[in-house]
């Protein structure tokens, strides 16, 4: 892939709010557009004309690599990476096949992806800036089932087998 201009524009797929303060924090150079739902993801791509798209893998109940797809049917020409926490081989080969340009754990570096692409230096190498704690884990898996749930405590306790007061609790406390 040789892209060798600056990206100016990033779409942002994620439903993870810190996830997408920290990469508007390190590209704040940049534009950066950012959606946690898949509809309006390809809206994004056709409206404001990003260069790079980062694609959470789990989207509440879809699938990033549904929204890869559509984002790849609508602009052949957009650098898509498929990113997750919980990235395995078996999922990474599926997103490339798929279409992804690259598929990635978050532990990388944002601005090293945006730097890889304007470079056209790929495979980018996973420089792990950051390793997320258990607890951040945790939080963040509670956090989406219960959003996942429109926000019911009660059913997302109910599908983690775990009392609703022990949710309410972890999630009072910051991951960070």
């Amino acid at each position: 892939m040789a892209f060798r201009r600056r990206i100016e524009t990033v779409l942002v797929v994620d439903d993870e709010v810190a996830w997408l303060r920290a990469v508007k924090r390190c590209l704040g150079d940049r534009h950066v557009v950012s959606t946690s739902d898949p509809a309006v993801a390809s809206k994004l791509a056709r409206d404001e004309h990003p260069e790079l798209a980062l694609v959470d893998l789990r989207l509440g109940l879809a699938s990033g690599l549904d929204v890869l797809r559509a984002l790849k049917a609508d602009r052949h020409d957009l650098v898509v990476v498929l990113m997750s926490c919980h990235l395995d081989a078996a999922t990474a080969v599926v997103a490339i096949r798929a279409g992804a340009d690259e598929a990635l754990e978050k532990t990388v570096d944002v601005k090293q992806i945006v730097d890889a692409v304007e470079l056209g230096q790929w495979p980018v190498e996973a420089v792990v800036t950051a390793v997320p704690t258990a607890h951040q884990i945790e939080h963040g898996h509670i956090a989406k089932i219960v959003a996942a749930c429109g926000g019911n405590q009660a059913e997302a306790a109910r599908r983690l087998g775990m009392p609703r007061a022990t949710i309410r609790r972890k999630l009072s406390k910051s991951p960070i």
